[in-house]
């Protein structure tokens, strides 16, 4: 069975190559969605995915 994979904030800091702060902001903002469970904020590893598909070459996180 495969299960989705879940990444915390510090861990999407770093692929992204970005502050935690600021992947808090993208996920307030709604250009990264992310889901509470049990306190902690998870963003799915296709979520990821699609938000890096998404940018047009302005940088990481422009």
């Amino acid at each position: 069975m495969n299960f989705p994979k879940f990444y915390r904030i510090p861990e999407v800091a770093k692929i992204l190559r970005a502050s935690e702060k600021t992947v808090r902001r993208r996920i307030s903002s709604g250009k990264l969605k992310a889901r509470k469970e049990g306190g902690r904020l998870l963003i799915s590893e296709a979520e990821v995915h699609r938000y890096l598909e998404g940018l047009n070459g302005g940088g990481l996180l422009e």
